[in-house]
């Protein structure tokens, strides 16, 4: 963009510059014309002048030829422009007729001069050269006069051709300064302010000292990556255009708003108790009515906000909103986050574990835990999850709620999934669990199969371990099936041949129906522990569980819940046929060690 607005710009420069030189072009031969004006003036002086000398000489007896030729030549160089004295032709109408009957009169006084010469009185001669000078001096002021006239005409196109071409100029300078005001201030795809203008702008705005309490947000689209990756670029670009308009009618002026990056948008508003409700319910209804998908159902905003008190720099509001945002998408809340200094001390913290967790994955200090899947019918343990745990210090283990948010962050969630693949492996290698029915199911991000590699990156790991795809069970959880692309969903179908089972985690949390399992390539759905914990619903949440169990089986799909912590629940689930339970009736994570003691040595004993 800036390429070919560099382009036109030198394109315009070119074409004044030969505006200049077309100028200059005209003003030198004009004045090049003046300078023939002043010489045809003064050579209209010297036949003035030298005729008076030749009439005195005749009349003194010193006649002189040699004048009447150079006077013959000189005004017949004045009357048609051409001789030896390289005068220019005067096209005045006054002139020509004044030199014409200059020239008439030339003729007379030759003639009187010969009769001189042969005796005739020199009365007439003298009264001729009287109305000669007359008529000379006349010719002398008429070229005069048209040679300052051809000045000041020269003089006034020139300066209008100045003015025109100097106001021409600055309308050109001000569209440029336009464009560029444009390219360096305006987000070219919503045609709303950039970060660098919106600045600008809310600086200029609160210099004003209004009597209003103002609030800077600043919100993204949840997952808009996905979506774009999903839906195509085309919606994205769709939906930044919508977006756009919604937030210039929010802020306080058309200005005062602005998008940065992919989809981020700041706005300055007037604080009011509905505020965040106001935006949310305008945008997802101004996307319902434009956008050409019907998703304004899946499409969620995280919004960061900062309070304006007192006398603040606009690049701190900007960097304590920009914190409260950062907060609102680590926490996956429809809540808006306003700033406080707590926020502060929480970036630090995290910033640290940011700047540790590419270190301590290299260490290996993201270490592997197991929980056990059992047989809700025998209690007998089946298969595990693989779990992750952070050694972040020698006595301090995080658990994934605190750093998974930051892998998610950062973007760097995949490397986190293939580590935890590769322990996995490792892990079932090590303890001969592919020749076994055990199965051990591992987590990956929506991220992570989104990515172009993941299906030849995953079985590179398998074949580095020599392990199956039959011992391993992808999870994924419920909120990343809404909107699966047909990819993957086909990506899904072909992890399934080869041999490994495909499970919907958190089961019952997000707005997944029933009926979108027959359409999925999923082998068992993992029934969320909120279903058990929920204490005053009892009897419809048995009756919500035993529906879910029941249509799963009708599609051969197999159950397992979570959360399960007493014996009273594990009956229960039992009398509804569930398959398989997992929880802290059995055993909570435990790190691989202790699992391999507690529930592998019996049965690698056994294949052993």
């Amino acid at each position: 963009m800036l390429n070919d607005h560099n382009k036109k710009s030198a394109h315009n420069i070119i074409i004044f510059s030969a505006i200049w030189i077309v100028a200059i072009g005209i003003l030198m031969f004009s004045l090049y014309q003046n300078l023939g004006y002043a010489k045809v003036i003064n050579y209209s002086g010297v036949v003035r002048g030298a005729t008076q000398r030749l009439i005195k000489k005749e009349l003194t007896n010193h006649p002189d030829d040699d004048m009447i030729a150079y006077l013959d030549d000189l005004l017949e160089n004045l009357h048609t422009g051409q001789g030896s004295f390289n005068l220019i032709k005067i096209d005045d109408e006054n002139y020509r007729n004044q030199i014409q009957s200059m020239m008439i009169k030339w003729e007379e006084i030759k003639t009187e001069i010969k009769n001189i010469r042969a005796g005739e009185s020199p009365d007439r001669l003298f009264s001729l050269s009287e109305n000669y000078f007359d008529d000379a001096d006349r010719m002398v002021h008429t070229a005069e006069e048209y040679s300052n006239l051809q000045l000041k005409q020269l003089i006034v196109f020139f300066l209008f051709y100045l003015v025109l071409s100097i106001g021409a100029f600055i309308i050109w300078y001000r569209f440029k300064q336009d464009e560029l005001n444009k390219v360096l201030y305006i987000d070219s795809l919503s045609g709303i302010p950039n970060l660098t203008a919106f600045e600008l702008n809310v600086a200029t705005y609160l210099e004003k000292k209004q009597d209003k309490e103002l609030v800077v947000l600043c919100f993204d689209i949840d997952d808009f990556k996905f979506l774009n990756t999903s839906y195509g670029y085309s919606l994205g670009d769709s939906l930044i255009k919508i977006i756009a308009k919604v937030v210039k009618k929010v802020a306080v002026q058309r200005d005062c708003c602005a998008r940065s990056g992919a989809d981020n948008f700041y706005l300055l508003a007037e604080n009011r108790q509905d505020l965040y409700v106001h935006i949310g319910t305008q945008l997802i209804e101004a996307i319902q009515k434009e956008c050409a998908f019907d998703i304004a159902s899946d499409i969620s905003f995280s919004f960061g906000g900062f309070k304006i008190h007192g006398e603040i720099e606009i690049r701190e509001i900007i960097d304590r909103v920009h914190l409260a945002h950062k907060n609102a998408k680590s926490m996956k809340s429809d809540a808006i986050v306003w700033y406080d200094h707590t926020l502060t001390v929480q970036l630090l913290e995290d910033n640290k574990k940011i700047k540790q967790m590419h270190r301590d994955l290299k260490e290996e200090k993201f270490l592997l835990y197991l929980q056990p899947k059992f047989d809700v019918a025998t209690q007998e343990v089946i298969g595990a999850e693989a779990l992750v745990r952070w050694q972040f210090s020698k006595d301090v283990f995080l658990y994934p709620d605190s750093f998974i948010p930051l892998f998610e962050l950062t973007g760097n969630i995949f490397e986190l999934d293939f580590y935890m693949l590769e322990k996995t492996c490792a892990y079932i290698k090590t303890h001969h669990l592919e020749q076994s029915d055990f199965k051990v199911s591992i987590n990956f991000s929506r991220v992570t199969l989104y990515r172009k590699n993941f299906r030849e990156q995953l079985f590179i790991i398998l074949d580095k371990y020599d392990v199956r795809p039959t011992s391993l069970e992808i999870e994924i959880t419920e909120n990343s099936i809404n909107g699966l692309s047909d990819p993957i969903i086909y990506l899904l179908q072909d992890l399934r041949q080869q041999g490994f089972l495909i499970s919907i985690d958190d089961f019952g949390t997000g707005y997944s129906s029933l009926s979108l399992l027959s359409s999925l390539p999923v082998d068992i759905l993992k029934i969320d522990k909120a279903f058990l914990l929920d204490k005053h619903n009892e009897k419809n949440i048995q009756d919500i569980l035993g529906l879910i169990i029941s249509v799963a089986h009708s599609l051969n799909i197999k159950v397992i819940c979570e959360g399960v912590e007493t014996q009273e629940q594990a009956d229960l689930l039992k009398a509804l046929s569930c398959d398989y339970g997992q929880g802290y009736l059995i055993s909570k994570p435990i790190d691989e060690n202790d699992f391999e003691s507690k529930y592998l040595a019996r049965k690698e004993r056994t294949v052993r």
